[in-house]
């Protein structure tokens, strides 16, 4: 996917958070999926310098590009609106999407980087507040 303006595509933004959400099986608080996130596109090498910078919000590019991501996806009814404040979880929707994604390439590798990546992360202080 191409970036725009040295910017990480809220498209890929989107992909993580639903392979986050269908490995985990259950409802997320925001702090959680989006360090997960971070974690596996930076490890991936998604994430630019960009993606780091502080915003005017005092929160960091890619918290932010996570929470309008989310905001997207619950919007087209691919994670529930009914969640608790501060959790995130896919929609039937969403797990029958990402049913069908689950054996392409790009999902396999991300839930690869997931799995070996996967530990107990501890809430940051970086990204400056809540979606």
């Amino acid at each position: 996917m191409q970036r725009r303006n040295g910017r990480t595509p809220e498209d890929d933004f989107k992909t993580m958070i639903l392979v986050v959400l269908y490995a985990k099986k259950s409802s997320v608080p925001t702090w959680k999926v989006v360090e997960i996130v971070r974690t596996i596109l930076e490890a991936n090498g998604m994430l630019r310098p960009l993606d780091f910078e502080l915003l005017s919000s005092d929160q960091k590019r890619y918290y932010n590009t996570c929470c309008w991501a989310r905001k997207q996806l619950k919007d087209d009814g691919y994670l529930r609106r009914d969640s608790r404040h501060g959790q995130w979880e896919l929609s039937e929707k969403g797990r029958i999407y990402m049913e069908s994604q689950i054996k392409t390439e790009r999902v396999r590798k991300l839930l690869a980087t997931w799995r070996d990546k996967n530990q107990a992360l501890r809430p940051r202080t970086d990204h400056g507040g809540s979606c």
